[in-house]
């Protein structure tokens, strides 16, 4: 995981993910994650290989997400499936 471990830490260092989520107000209860934690997997995608906005979820196929974005979360949590 070294890049993404290393990337998190900055993102949490700077505290970004709750800045954001600080300036964006409440979260909508139905979601399974904050702005502020989608901006970070926006952030580390960067970081590492820079996938598409509609395969970000991709980015996160062999990292453990329950380290870096919180329990319950998975790679495919990432990705809307539209019918």
């Amino acid at each position: 995981m070294g890049l993404y471990q290393l990337g998190n830490g900055m993102v949490e260092a700077l505290s970004i993910p709750q800045i954001i989520d600080s300036a964006c107000g409440p979260a909508d209860p139905r979601t399974l994650m904050s702005v502020g934690t989608l901006v970070k997997a926006f952030i580390l995608n960067i970081f590492d290989q820079r996938t598409p906005v509609y395969l970000i979820g991709e980015s996160f196929k062999d990292v453990d997400c329950e380290v870096l974005f919180g329990p319950n979360i998975n790679w495919y949590d990432f990705t809307e499936e539209i019918d």
